[in-house]
């Protein structure tokens, strides 16, 4: 009972052979003829592809820009932050002028 004939993942037939890493081939494709596509027609379809598609570039492009936020760049840095004209009058903090350390007392005697 050691023949199985169906074959499988793990049969002679299956050759596995160890290929390098390969990034698909960018092809440009025509729209003429993707709406050809599964259409009965009396004449031959235009071509699928047409020609070398767009290659995104392959790897960065500066080294020092590398690392977190290394290619980062910052605009409008040149104000600052402050107060800009008068506050309004009457709507002021409750108690801004209170101290309120002396109601707990003193932390050292003698101070």
């Amino acid at each position: 009972m050691s023949h199985k004939p169906a074959g499988g993942l793990h049969s002679r037939q299956v050759v596995h052979k160890p290929q390098p890493k390969v990034e698909p081939k960018p092809q440009a494709v025509n729209p003429a003829s993707v709406s050809q596509l599964g259409e009965a027609l009396g004449f031959k379809p235009e071509p699928m592809f047409v020609g070398k598609g767009y290659a995104t570039p392959q790897g960065p492009k500066d080294n020092l820009v590398s690392g977190p936020g290394g290619g980062r760049v910052l605009y409008g840095q040149s104000g600052v932050q402050g107060q800009h004209g008068p506050a309004v009058p009457g709507s002021h903090r409750p108690g801004a002028g209170k101290d309120i350390l002396s109601e707990y007392g003193k932390d050292k005697p003698g101070i």
